[in-house]
């Protein structure tokens, strides 16, 4: 009996010594994943901003491809590493009920995010050409969030990133999508009373102050405002900006006081850990801020290499003819019609000849659907 007790316990040793590897191993990699993803998204920014600025291509389409792929594949490793994590030590929670509501509030931030993630996308192309000084491209861009995306988180950044460089706004154009009076002035009025609510608890009473004054500022402001005289467009595209971002506010500290009163309810939890609760809420702040535009721009990009790369093949095949020909003096977006806010259907990489089937309105024509800035060409002699 005492043998088998042995064998046994020893099984067991080997046993916990096997799975405390595993999981030291997981913490590992994990870390090593977070740390490419910052590397790697640091370097992506960087390139950017330096192309935006100086107008010099930095990342061919090979390179797009295989910096995306490899932070894709970074990003993978880290969400199942931190499944991983969280599933392993979710046992030593006491009151593990109250983990499923800030738990289940992330995931719908996280799937809202994900399905906004063309917002993203566009509010890069926006801020990217704001540091380029491209008045077109900045300007579409913030019309197409208004129109398509007027929840986006970074809408009223871009406005302020424009303001801030002396960009004109398109404000007839984006007037018919701005939230009407009434709207923008019942959602001042709840949110003074969902304030006073939150005031309630006793968690997080310095952010939820802030949030109340900023709601009671508002209200008053809009109240005086009606009173004195009517809003301009320009007045009403500030007020939308202004309370879609109280509205950011009041979702992020809704997330952080559920997620502060999981952790009051497990405080006997041994050791807790990082994964065990969703990230804090600067974190996603963080995470909302910086790293979802330049994620969505790198996957914005990521998507038009393989389209890319058919529209170079077919010029490369049309090479022969008298058609006059050009010469991209820098990587170029390929739009599908005569104007900015058609759709990107490529990337023309610098120094590639193109035909010039046909000019309109400052653009140029290298196929069907295929259409690029004529300020960017180059004209080449025949022959």
């Amino acid at each position: 009996m005492e043998t088998e007790g042995t064998v046994e316990t020893g099984r067991s040793g080997i046993g916990v010594r096997v799975l405390d590897g595993v999981e030291t191993g997981l913490a590992l990699v994990r870390r090593l994943a977070l740390i490419a993803v910052l590397v790697l998204s640091s370097v992506w920014f960087a390139g950017r901003a330096v192309e935006a600025v100086h107008g010099r291509t930095v990342f061919d389409l090979h390179l797009i491809y295989w910096l995306g792929v490899s932070i894709w594949i970074a990003v993978a490793v880290y969400l199942i590493g931190a499944a991983a994590a969280y599933m392993g030590n979710i046992r030593e929670y006491q009151n593990k009920l109250s983990l499923l509501i800030p738990w289940t509030f992330f995931l719908i931030l996280v799937a809202v995010i994900l399905f906004g993630v063309q917002g993203f996308r566009i509010s890069s192309m926006g801020l990217f050409a704001t540091a380029a000084g491209s008045n077109e491209p900045a300007r579409q861009a913030s019309f197409l969030l208004f129109k398509y995306h007027p929840l986006n988180p970074l809408l009223p950044f871009n406005l302020i990133t424009a303001k801030a460089s002396g960009m004109p706004l398109d404000i007839n154009a984006m007037s018919s999508f701005i939230w009407n009076w009434n709207y923008v002035l019942l959602f001042f009025i709840w949110s003074v009373g969902y304030g006073i609510v939150l005031l309630l608890g006793k968690i997080e009473q310095g952010p939820k102050i802030i949030h109340l004054f900023f709601a009671v500022s508002g209200l008053m402001t809009l109240i005086i405002m009606k009173s004195l005289f009517p809003p301009t467009k320009v007045q009403m595209i500030w007020l939308h900006a202004a309370a879609l971002a109280l509205f950011i506010f009041q979702v992020l500290l809704t997330y952080s006081c559920l997620r502060l009163r999981a952790a009051r309810k497990n405080a006997d939890a041994p050791a807790p850990g990082h994964f065990r609760l969703p990230p804090s809420a600067v974190k996603f702040a963080l995470i909302i801020f910086l790293m979802a535009p330049v994620l969505g721009d790198l996957q914005n990009q990521f998507a038009l290499v393989h389209p890319s790369n058919k529209i170079i093949k077919a010029i490369s095949r049309s090479e022969a003819g008298t058609v006059a020909k050009a010469v991209a003096a820098t990587s170029i977006s390929i739009h599908s019609g005569p104007a900015y806010g058609d759709d990107i259907v490529g990337i023309l990489p610098g120094g590639v000849h193109v035909p010039v089937l046909e000019k309109k309105n400052n653009w140029v024509k290298i196929g069907k659907h295929r259409w690029i800035a004529d300020k960017f060409l180059t004209p080449l002699r025949k022959g």
